[in-house]
This record gives structure tokens, sequence and C-alpha cells, in this order.
């Protein structure tokens, strides 16, 4: 997510400052003037505003102290006031907290193609884990959002062509989910089994999407 204006900082002022750049951006784009400058200046907002690509990744190893062990979350926005327009993609989750990708109050954004699995009933979690909350998810709260061709543990947001699969299911899903391969093994049923209407053009690798795209962060490969 090269390049982001928010590694800068990522303040309410700073964010709404990024957010008036591009309106102006935009309007002199309009306008003609300076277009090629603006257009540069648009792509690194645009970059910026899209969650897209990122990996979360919990692992524990054997004789970890107890005191190290903590749930992990992935995308979640709590704050106040609307958000609208977000655009969710190609990212890959796994962790052992509810939150997965969990935004309240969001409407008209886009949530599509992502691996959002895990939770404290799935293998890899050390002994004494059995409190923690379990089955990632996936929670997006508000109207007119596309919630769409995703792999997760559990799916609170209806859409469509979303996978969600339960931990007797990991194996046929993925190429090795103690290892963090969480790319699509042979046969799994996540492949070709998207919609494609909306779905990203390449997965998180930068793979191409075919005109059946699969399900999830990943597009299989026999490569």
């Amino acid at each position: 997510n090269i390049p982001a204006l928010f590694w800068i900082s990522d303040s309410d002022g700073f964010i709404h400052t990024v957010c008036a750049v591009g309106t102006i951006l935009g309007v002199l784009v309009v306008a003609g003037v300076a277009t090629g400058p603006c257009l540069l200046g648009l792509w690194i907002v645009y970059l910026s505003l899209v969650s897209t690509g990122n990996v979360f990744m919990n692992r524990y190893t054997g004789g970890q102290p107890a005191g190290t062990w903590g749930p992990t979350q992935c995308l979640s926005g709590f704050e106040d006031g609307p958000k609208e327009r977000l655009r969710i993609t190609n990212n890959l989750c796994k962790a052992d907290h509810w939150h997965g990708i969990t935004w309240y109050d969001t409407n008209n954004s886009v949530v599509v193609n992502n691996t959002v699995v895990g939770g404290s009933d799935y293998p890899g979690l050390p002994a004494g884990s059995d409190s923690w909350p379990t089955r990632t998810w996936i929670s997006i709260e508000g109207t007119g959002n596309v919630v769409r061709n995703n792999i997760t543990t559990r799916n609170l947001s209806g859409g469509d062509h979303n996978h969600e699969i339960l931990p007797a299911s990991i194996g046929d899903y993925f190429v090795n989910w103690l290892e963090l391969d969480l790319s699509l093994a042979a046969g799994s049923p996540a492949i070709d089994t998207g919609n494609p209407d909306g779905a990203t053009t390449h997965d998180i690798l930068g793979l191409p999407r075919d005109e059946q795209p699969d399900v999830g962060a990943f597009e299989y490969s026999n490569e």
C-alpha cells in the first residue's frame, strides 16, 4: 500500500485534510488545470484511502509464555460518525479475535475478495485459549454496502457469494493452515465460485483473476 499518506499521520484532522485535498484536485482536473500533476495526486490520495492487499497473521510457538498470548484483530472502524464509500479488498486476515473486518456506521462501501478466518476453536492456538472469543467475522453495519466473494469463519453482513467455513473444512480450502499458507488448495470449494460482478481484477499477489473468479483473497494457481 505504497504510496500511503497515512504513514505520516492517522489523526482525524489529517484524514479530513487528505479528503479535502482530493476534492480540490478533482475540481482542478475538471477545470483542466495542471491535469497531469493533479491526477498523480489523486492517485496517491486514492491509494491512501483504499484498504487492499494487507496481511494480518497471528502465530503461536511451542513454549510461548502465557502472558504473551493476545487476541489479534485486523481491519476495524469504530469511530463516531458515518463512513462512506470505503473499498476493502484482497485482504488476508487470520486472527483469534471476533473482529476480523468490522465497520460500524458504514454505508455505500465495498468489501470484496477478502479472506477473514480464525477463532479459538480453530487449530493453532495454545492450550488454555478456549475462553477467547470465537469465530473471526466480517461485520459491516450500514446501508448500500456490497459484501461479496469473501471467505470467512463468520459472516454477519449477508451479501452474496461469501463462504462461511467451519474448522472441519479448512483443509479443503487452504494449502496449509498451520503454516499460514492460506492460498487455495487444489479442489478448494472457493475455486470458480465467485461473482464476477465487482470482483477484483487481480488477487492479493497481483495474479489476474479469470472470468469466473475465485472466492477469497487468493486466485488459485497450480504453478
